[in-house]
């Protein structure tokens, strides 16, 4: 019987048996239950936002138009910029961002927050999830992302204009190696943060949101930056799919195979290893071990001279009989104070 040594990591997917599929199948539908909820949530609130740039950069245009440029001498509409705004850029990354961090956390300790069916994707390949939850976990992400564009469909006025797409001039394979590199990134923040526990793992979905932000402030202009199937399908689902769709299930699906690449190395190496010291909270483990000493580090030890008190024998003292029998009985009649005064003292502590 071969065993296992120390170097190998364990793959709890290959383990796992199609006779498996309903031993936990309570708690999974459960957990995709929380999933959907918060699948919804997050998108919601964040396509929403989404929504309001777009209806905001839909006036402007619509002002641009019909506004007269004496000094150009023609029609404004020459001054059209079908491009958002650096300004709705960072609106839109912002509200993606922080609608999944505020989202995330949540429903992080109830079911891990993930939203992402590329995500879950992730998490069942590490063995974070069993493949029947995974299952259960995209059809609720989805089916959560497309009940969210329906809602935004019906509550907001105007056309839905959340539905990612290739920007002008970014080629098939340009979006779709940008999609798996901002996926591979906001993976990553999952599977360091959240996943792998350290004493700030609390604050994952502050991380996790950043992450988000950060693809959305790179991408966004050129592929609308999903980094989410369900972000791109649930729209499609409203509006329509266009020819490149494609792209949003292939490329994040990509990034997520490659972060769990990067984080099983990483794993295989022993990452924590390398920088030790990093997630402790003593200040001797600091660099400048002049100011703190390491505690771990033998201490000498130091004779040091300890000053006792020693009572002095009494001194012998001629005097005469009459003296002597006078401090006598003075001492007898201290002891009795003393002893009539120590049970009072006793008492007192009862």
């Amino acid at each position: 019987m071969k065993t296992k040594t120390q170097t190998q990591l364990d793959w709890p997917l290959l383990d796992w048996r199609p006779s498996q599929i309903f031993d936990d199948i309570e708690n999974d539908i459960i957990s995709a239950s929380g999933e959907f909820f918060g699948t919804f949530l997050f998108l919601l609130v964040g396509l929403g936002g989404i929504q309001a740039a777009a209806t905001s950069n839909q006036y402007t245009l619509a002002e641009a138009a019909t506004k007269n440029t004496a000094s150009a001498g023609s029609s404004g509409s020459v001054a059209i910029n079908t491009v958002a705004s650096i300004e709705q850029l960072t609106y839109i990354s912002v509200s993606m961002g922080l609608s999944l961090l505020f989202s995330a956390w949540i429903f992080y300790r109830a079911t891990g927050a993930a939203f992402n069916p590329n995500v879950s994707l992730a998490l069942m390949l590490i063995g974070v999830i069993t493949p029947t939850r995974f299952v259960l976990y995209a059809i609720a992400q989805l089916t959560g992302a497309i009940v969210a564009c329906a809602v935004l469909a019906g509550l907001l006025p105007g056309q839905l204009a959340v539905t990612p797409a290739l920007g002008a001039g970014t080629s098939l394979g340009q979006g779709l190696f940008i999609e798996c590199f901002t996926t591979c990134g906001l993976v990553l923040s999952v599977l360091f943060l959240a996943v792998e526990k350290h004493r700030a793992t609390f604050l994952a979905p502050v991380g996790i949101g950043i992450a988000l932000f950060a693809g959305h402030m790179f991408a966004v202009i050129y592929t609308g930056a999903a980094m989410n199937t369900a972000r791109a399908f649930g729209p499609a689902v409203i509006t329509g799919f266009s020819s490149d769709h494609w792209v949003y299930w292939l490329g994040p699906s990509l990034g997520s195979v490659v972060a769990v690449i990067v984080y099983t190395i990483m794993k295989r190496f022993r990452y924590w290893k390398l920088n030790e010291g990093q997630d402790t909270d003593i200040g001797s483990k600091s660099p400048a071990l002049f100011f703190q000493p390491d505690p771990e580090r033998p201490v000498k030890k130091r004779s040091v001279d300890l000053e006792i008190e020693v009572e002095e024998e009494p001194k012998a003292v001629t005097c005469s009989h009459n003296e002597k029998v006078q401090s006598n009985s003075s001492m007898d009649r201290q002891g009795k104070k003393a002893n009539q005064s120590a049970p009072q003292e006793a008492s007192e502590w009862v």
